[in-house]
């Protein structure tokens, strides 16, 4: 399905730009026929692509997504030895984390377009930082 091609060329785009050895483990639970609207695909490419950019190397990227009778969740989570414990709360237009050490050519942007259009949709986003282990979760309605 298209959802399917564009997670795998998401993350092979992904793990080739940082020469890092990163185990990327995906979990779809989603019909081939699943539509998405152009948003939910900028969100789910940030999450992903912000998981692969900051993970240590020799880690892994964990991708999961389900879709049930009234919502999707996808699970983003890796490991990051050096985010500060309060990165929900530094979501704000250019804030780069750490740009000395961390591989970035972006702008400091993906998060908080991620922000705003899930709060444009009433969606929910939720970024957990537990023992190094950076979780974000996206919630939004299925008819996205």
């Amino acid at each position: 399905s298209y959802l399917h091609k564009y997670i795998d060329d998401t993350i092979i785009d992904n793990v080739k730009f940082t020469n890092k050895n990163i185990k990327v483990n995906k979990h779809i639970n989603i019909p081939d026929e699943f539509y998405c609207r152009e948003y939910s695909m900028i969100v789910l490419s940030e999450l992903i692509e912000n998981a692969i950019k900051f993970s240590d190397d020799n880690s892994e990227v964990n991708i999961s997504i389900n879709l049930n009778e009234t919502k999707i969740t996808l699970e983003v989570s890796n490991k990051c030895s050096n985010l500060p414990p309060d990165l929900n709360k530094r979501i704000k237009p250019f804030y780069q984390h750490d740009r000395n050490s961390s591989e970035q050519q972006g702008l400091g942007l993906g998060l908080y377009l991620v922000n705003t259009l899930v709060n444009k949709y009433n969606d929910k986003l939720g970024i957990d930082i537990e023992q190094n282990i950076v979780k974000c979760t996206w919630i939004c309605q299925s008819n996205h």
